[in-house]
């Protein structure tokens, strides 16, 4: 603050110049600034879908790792919106919000490298192939950026959803 009351502008101002009140004001911004930036690491996908108001969408992306969603993402945006569509994120809004998000924490290296290796919770537990349905299955081959388009009957969908988990599997960090 000068003497008639009106604030200067801290950052026009060598810092060595400021008056106590004045750092303590810029300290306390700092602070804050590194708490919020600390605070933005992102732990897992269920992380950055709650920190973001995505959790609804917790559901459709369940089966996907984030290492596999950053891969899709590097391939353009259209392409991660349109699989971001064939998990069964239907609303547009919903997709772009997420990669905006998900674009944006990589981008600034705020994603942790545990969360690349986080296991999908749908793979955790045992899946019987063969009661999914068609969409499910499709889904779950998606996920592992396999193509369904040449099956044509459910026991070639539940083949290539073998292979899904299969490919799945073998990105799995060994414990």
């Amino acid at each position: 603050m000068t003497s008639n009351g009106v604030r200067r502008d801290l950052a026009s101002v060598p810092f060595q110049d400021f008056t106590p009140a004045e750092r303590k004001v810029a300290y306390a911004e700092y602070n804050n600034y590194a708490r919020t930036t600390d605070d933005l690491q992102v732990t897992s996908l269920r992380a950055l879908l709650d920190s973001e108001e995505l959790e609804h969408l917790h559901g459709q992306l369940c089966s996907v790792r984030l290492a596999d969603l950053l891969e899709v993402l590097d391939r353009g945006r259209p392409v991660f919106i349109k699989h971001l569509a064939k998990l069964g994120v239907q609303k547009l809004a919903d997709r772009q919000s997420f990669a905006n998000a998900l674009s944006r924490a990589h981008r600034e290296g705020r994603i942790a490298e545990s969360a690349l290796l986080e296991t999908p919770c749908e793979l955790e537990k045992p899946v019987v192939l063969e009661s999914l349905s068609v969409k499910e299955l499709r889904r779950l081959i998606d996920a592992a950026s396999l193509s369904s388009d040449d099956c044509v009957e459910k026991a070639q969908l539940v083949e290539r959803a073998r292979e899904a988990q299969a490919r799945q599997q073998a990105h799995k960090p060994s414990s």
